[in-house]
């Protein structure tokens, strides 16, 4: 089996294997969703296939041949071992597979993954680099309308783009928006202190231009919120969706003396809001499993439900190194770009890459090969058995009478 994005360059670096089993009778299979049978010889004289950037995951086409290929049968595996083809979990397998691997060629690779405009109407910029050891990323400051030793930063009629001088067709136009984050507290509230600070040290390392202001009543909000944090007593009374993309708010309830701690940070928990719905995504949780943080979608807006109190009242969290730690990962939530996934440079070690291989040998799937049908043999041993229990109740009858 060879993968159908890459068959050019895998089957150049394994040419004198695969065309051995070929010629020692093994049917080539492409490793893709359905596996699909082809004759390697036609495959080979089609001149239109190229080398594509898909990253299918490998685990996941493991997996799947559980379901198509016999225990005994011996698969042979010919793929890269870039790590963009692997996530989640390692699969079990039971197929008896035969595994070989290769680098790919271009083995560095670097781009822009994204730019925006600070405060100061300079142009961050961050820059990706990769290669089989691992990816980075730095971050680099331009004017808009300059070049450096690294960078075109032009201005055109849609903004600002940034492109690398050493790849000077890739272009990320520079973000202007702001991304706003509002705190509603009352006065004295000491919680949005210790909110406040930790916003203020977190707001650099957002990749955006950070707007940070605090209110003491939700009419005091002109604007739309990227993020709008809700540490006022009374509720909410402007429709969330008018307010903020992501709305943050203390829950209501009873409050619970608990002796816990808060995921895998290891934060004291002191008490706990214990909350009674079913159907909310638990995004900060306690030691036992219960929602800290909760989250679900509402209409034009994202909900967030803090079961605690940014107060040490409740728990260690505000004193914690890991609070702006965690407020980063929540507002910030960036994904990667395209760019980076097809960039990934990285490659994953033999052992890391091979699934769980399974010993039973006697457990056989259908697939690729015929299953040997035992019915007529199960019914000739009851046919036998029936005829045996007969003999013995005539042989003890005739014993009885004689």
């Amino acid at each position: 089996m060879i993968p159908g994005n890459n068959f050019k360059e895998t089957y150049a670096r394994f040419k004198k294997p695969v065309d051995s089993l070929t010629a020692a009778g093994y049917e080539f299979h492409y490793f893709n969703a359905g596996f699909a049978k082809a004759n390697l010889l036609e495959v080979l004289k089609d001149t239109t296939k190229v080398t594509d950037s898909t990253a299918a995951n490998y685990w996941d086409m493991l997996a799947r041949l559980n379901g198509k290929a016999p225990a005994r049968l011996p698969v042979y595996l010919f793929t890269d071992n870039a790590a963009k083809h692997f996530g989640g979990n390692k699969p079990t397998i039971i197929a008896n597979l035969k595994w070989q691997t290769y680098s790919p060629a271009d083995s560095t690779s670097e781009w822009l993954e994204k730019a925006w405009f600070t405060k100061d109407n300079n142009i961050r910029v961050v820059k990706g680099d990769s290669h089989q050891y691992g990816t980075t990323f730095s971050t680099y400051t331009v004017q808009p309308g300059q070049s450096n030793a690294l960078f075109n930063a032009a201005i055109t009629n849609g903004g600002v783009t940034v492109s690398l001088k050493s790849k000077p067709q890739q272009t990320v136009i520079a973000d202007t928006s702001v991304f706003r984050i509002a705190v509603v507290a009352d006065n004295g509230e000491p919680d949005a202190n210790y909110l406040n600070a930790a916003l203020k040290a977190i707001a650099p390392l957002i990749p955006h231009n950070v707007k940070l202001v605090n209110y003491t009543n939700a009419l005091q909000v002109k604007q739309k919120q990227t993020w709008l944090f809700w540490l006022a007593k009374k509720p909410v009374d402007v429709p969330a969706a008018q307010l903020a993309d992501n709305l943050f708010v203390y829950q209501t309830g009873k409050e619970q003396v608990v002796n816990s701690w808060l995921g895998n940070v290891q934060v004291p928990v002191y008490k706990l809001i214990i909350s009674e719905k079913k159907d909310e995504q638990i995004v900060w949780h306690d030691g036992f499993g219960k929602p800290v943080l909760t989250s679900e979608q509402s209409k034009g807006f994202k909900l967030y439900r803090f079961y605690s109190r940014f107060s040490p009242a409740w728990s260690d969290l505000v004193w914690n190194d890991n609070f702006p730690r965690m407020l980063l990962a929540l507002v910030s939530d960036e994904q990667l770009s395209a760019q980076s996934a097809a960039n990934d440079k990285r490659v994953m070690a033999y052992k890391q890459m091979m699934p769980v291989m399974s010993n039973n040998g006697k457990q056989t799937l259908a697939g690729m090969a015929d299953d040997i049908d035992l019915s007529h043999y199960v019914w000739l041993v009851l046919i036998l058995a029936f005829f045996a229990e007969r003999w013995l109740s005539h042989q003890k009858t005739k014993t009885a009478n004689g």
